[in-house]
Parts: structure tokens; sequence; C-alpha cells
């Protein structure tokens, strides 16, 4: 081993044995478990929210009361609430009504899931993404307005969500996932914005009091079953965006007596 190597691993040796020896004379130990250094979430409760705190902001982990009529609070401890977290307020079942405040980003996937007597919920500019399954089987949910800052609708977002019968959904939006919509059987119109590129497989199946939709200009791609069974359709333009139309997108869809396929589809499933 020449010296350079030795002299390294020396000097190694010295700096681990003097972190790791009993604390100087004159000097006080640091506890570094009081520390906060904003990595790791921190577990709180307040009031009947149960919530994390990471890096100067809280996600309501969960709701534990029996309201029915809410307004979150925009913040717990102190910290600003920005996430509803993953399965927050599934199966709240005495919530009829909820407001989130304008400090909330993104709601978590199966946030609201199975919030069977929820009429009305308010979703603030603030937020940007709504997760998988957010509202499913949000039974007495009649209408939604999704503000201009959400950019994409998760996978399942409002499926089930059977007595929901208008959706606004905004020119933000670029994707709308899986089965998003399905079993929406009293939603009876919807307008797709020229924002949206891609419509998930069965993001409409099943909607079965659905009668028109109207399909952007941006969308470039219909995927599987997406409008399957949807009975009572009777009309749907598609634009010349559109490139491929997926297996079965428009199957049992008994009243349609005539649908236009532009020459931009160069794939149908």
């Amino acid at each position: 081993m020449n010296q350079t190597l030795k002299k390294a691993l020396a000097s190694i040796l010295a700096i681990f044995m003097l972190l790791t020896a009993a604390p100087l004379a004159g000097f006080t130990e640091i506890d570094l478990s009081d520390i906060d250094f904003g990595i790791t979430a921190k577990a709180a409760t307040q009031g009947d929210f149960d919530y994390s705190v990471s890096n100067g902001e809280a996600t309501i982990t969960k709701y534990k009361g029996s309201a029915t009529k809410l307004v979150i609070p925009s913040e717990l401890g102190g910290y600003p609430v920005t996430r509803i977290g993953e399965r927050a307020f599934s199966d709240c079942t005495s919530l009829t009504s909820i407001t989130i405040p304008d400090s909330v980003t993104s709601i978590g996937s199966y946030a609201f899931d199975g919030c069977s007597s929820l009429t009305s919920v308010t979703i603030p500019d603030s937020v940007t993404s709504i997760g998988d399954y957010a509202f499913r089987s949000c039974t007495s949910l009649t209408s939604v307005n999704i503000p201009d800052s959400v950019t994409s609708i998760g996978e399942g977002a409002f499926c089930y969500c059977e007595k929901l019968t208008s959706v606004t959904i905004p020119d933000s939006v670029t994707s709308i996932g899986r089965v998003a919509f399905i079993n929406c059987t009293s939603l009876t119109s919807v307008t797709i914005p020229d924002s949206v590129t891609s419509i998930g497989g069965g993001a409409f199946g099943n909607c079965s009091s659905l009668t028109s939709v109207t399909i952007g200009d941006s969308v470039t791609s219909i995927g599987e079953a997406v409008f399957g069974l949807c009975i009572s359709l009777t009309s749907v333009t598609i634009p010349d965006s559109v490139t491929s139309i997926g297996w079965y997108a428009f199957s049992d869809c008994t009243s349609l007596t005539s649908i236009t396929i532009p020459d931009s589809v160069t794939s149908i499933g």
C-alpha cells in the first residue's frame, strides 16, 4: 500500500473516531432527533383530522368526524393544507357537502371514495390533479365543476357516480383516465374540450343516458370501449385529429344511427 493511500485511510479513520467519540469538554451534545430537516413526514392530529407534515406543508391523511357539511381547514398545526391524502375521507357516509380550501393543489387516490351521501363538492382553482378513483361511488353526487387549473382526471375518478347528470371539463385538462366516468348512468351530455389529447379506455362506458358527445379537435386517440354500452347515444362527431380508435369503442350503442370516421384514422381496433 503506498504512502498516499495510507495517509488518506488514516485521516478518514481519525475523523470517524472523532465523530463517534464522547463529547469533548466544553461542548454540548446535540440531539439530532429534535431537528426538523423537512425530509421525513411527521404525523399529527388536530380535532377530527389526522395529518402529516413534510417540507412545511400538511397532507390530510384521515378525517374521523361525522359532520354532514364540512369546510376543510386551510391550515393544520400552523401548516398550509396542500393535499387531500389517499382515502382521507373514504366511506364518510354522513358527508353531504364539502368545501376544499384554496391551499389544496392535489386530491389523492380514493380520497372521497364511497361518500354515498355527498351531493356537492367545491373544488378550488388551486387544484391541478384529481387522483385515481377520488370520487368513486359517490352515488348522490349530481353535478361537479372541475376548475380550469386541473390538467388531468385520474383513472376512475368519478366512476359509479350514478346520479351525476352534468360535468364540466375545462380547457386545461389534457387527459381523461381509464374508466373515469364509467357507470355514470344519469350523465346526459359531455363536451370534451380541445385541450384533451387522449381519452382512456372505458372512460364513459355504460353511461346509459348519454345522448350526445362532442370530442375536441386535439384528441388523437379514443381508447377501448370508451363509449361502450352508451345505449342512448344517437350521434357522435370524430374530429380529424383522431388517428386511432380502440376495440369496442362504440360497442352496443344501440341508438347510434350514424358515425363519420375521418381519413386521419389509420387504426381501428
